[in-house]
């Protein structure tokens, strides 16, 4: 049985082993949660939220080999920003274009969340493509319904810009769609 300095180690033992996670895994945990979350405060909020979560498993992280542990990592970011979206989403808020994964909302019919994802597979498909500020723009205007002076106030621009680049983003959009096809092989 373990006294009470010997715990004491060995959460200081474990904080210096996640701490060493951190340092080694950042990059990977923030790129993970930036393919769920545009917002940067949200992304650190879930990488910070993994993070706790990992220091509860931290018994089981020491077992694991490199590329498992990378996986595992991978896996509580991305499960952190789903629980994240869905929170939000029971909140009323929209939630992005990557979490619409084909569940239908409780009044959509089966038929209409599949036609919906018919017509968001050539979307999603390019999403990941289209540098960051082209998927704010576009979520920002379709998804979140934000007027041209909020978006600006984002990006940091005049709201007389946003017209023009959402323009430009929504034709970068239609130009891989065009060359990586329609969803269904045919280009």
């Amino acid at each position: 049985m373990r006294t009470e300095k010997e715990n004491h180690r060995a959460t200081d033992s474990d904080r210096t082993f996640i701490l060493g996670i951190y340092q080694e895994f950042c990059r990977l945990m923030f790129f993970t949660a930036q393919k769920y979350l545009s917002d940067p405060l949200q992304q650190e909020e879930v990488v910070q939220e993994s993070l706790s979560k990992l220091i509860e498993k931290v018994d089981t992280l020491r077992t694991l080999q490199p590329a498992v542990l990378a996986s595992y990592i991978v896996a509580t970011v991305r499960n952190t920003a789903i629980s994240l979206l869905r929170a939000q989403a029971q909140q009323g808020q929209v939630v992005s274009l990557e979490t619409l994964d084909g569940e239908p909302a409780s009044q959509e019919s089966m038929d209409e969340a599949l036609i919906l994802q018919e017509e968001l597979a050539p979307l999603r498909a390019i999403w990941p493509q289209l540098s960051q500020e082209d998927r704010l723009l576009l979520e920002g205007k379709y998804l979140l319904e934000y007027s041209s002076a909020e978006l600006g106030e984002r990006l940091g621009c005049q709201s007389a810009s946003v017209r023009m680049k959402l323009t430009r983003a929504r034709r970068r959009a239609l130009k891989l769609m065009k060359k990586g096809g329609n969803g269904h092989g045919q280009p």
